[in-house]
């Protein structure tokens, strides 16, 4: 018997209770400590398939009486048709067939925290990281995730966030982000010129146009990332509430080392770009179609 984010069970290992799933085992140790716990559950960070702190947890990012924990849709209030019945609304369904599963919420309500997991790619200083709820950036700037986040063959981000007035330029969800930023990042991309909004699949992936977008605005970028061979292997999915469309692009990438992570290129420094939320979903087979 232990306590796990604030609630009593019975359980042994560890507490992925929450989100229905066995123990999963990070790689790597980025700090060499094995015995680093940042979120302080009681489950060392190589072992801690979430590594985020109570109040992410026991929250109700979207307010609807659901907390994070045990909402499979915690972005989306009112989330209930789910076409497959794998248990994840439609509105949230990484991928409309049957599998997927929500492993980890997080929403960066302790600052302390976010200083210790998200590191600097560059000099910048663009990224603000103390401020609770959010991880925001002013001008270019890049940032990686201490850890990994992976889980099974198939993971999928899904990031709320919100953007400021006058982008122009970039802003990226990066699945596989090295220490420093280079062409061969892979991960998602909203960019802006001259008025008009696009989409696209990084590296090299085709710019879509995106119609009735104006800002400031909010989005949320669902990237799905599967490293095992699939073809296409990277999924990223654009929608900019309130509207439901959905703009879809996919490409095929490498596999490259590094975690997930953010870079911001917009020349416009007077603008403030944030990202509010994450949640990780998973699923057993390989394929990001």
């Amino acid at each position: 018997m232990r306590t796990c984010a604030g609630v009593l069970v019975l359980t042994i290992g560890g507490c992925n209770w929450v989100y229905g799933l066995s123990e999963t085992k990070l790689r790597g140790d980025v700090d060499g400590d094995p015995r680093s716990d940042l979120d302080r559950d009681g489950i060392k960070d190589v072992e801690d398939p979430c590594i985020a702190p109570e109040t992410d947890v026991l929250g109700d990012y979207d307010r609807d009486s659901a907390i994070n924990s045990m909402d499979a849709c915690p972005f989306d209030a009112g989330a209930t048709a789910d076409a497959d019945g794998d248990g994840i609304p439609d509105a949230c369904d990484p991928i409309p067939r049957a599998g997927d599963r929500v492993r980890c919420v997080m929403t960066f309500s302790d600052p302390d925290l976010d200083v210790a997991m998200w590191r600097p790619r560059d000099q910048s200083g663009a990224w603000t990281l103390h401020v609770s709820g959010m991880l925001s950036v002013t001008g270019k700037g890049s940032i990686a995730a201490a850890w990994p986040f992976e889980g099974g063959a198939s993971t999928t981000y899904d990031i709320a966030g919100s953007i400021g007035s006058n982008l122009a330029g970039n802003f990226d969800v990066l699945a596989r982000a090295g220490t420093t930023p280079a062409p061969t990042d892979v991960g998602c991309r909203l960019e802006a010129s001259s008025g008009a909004v696009f989409v696209r699949a990084l590296p090299g992936g085709a710019a879509m146009p995106v119609g009735g977008v104006t800002f400031p605005s909010t989005f949320r970028i669902q990237m799905t990332f599967a490293p095992a061979g699939a073809a296409p292997n990277l999924r990223c999915a654009f929608r900019f509430p309130p509207s439901t469309s959905t703009i879809v692009v996919s490409a095929t990438v490498d596999d490259p080392a590094g975690h997930v992570g953010f870079s911001s290129d917009n020349v416009n420094i007077t603008t403030s770009n944030a990202v509010r939320g994450i949640a990780v979903y998973e699923r057993a087979d390989a394929s990001a179609q």
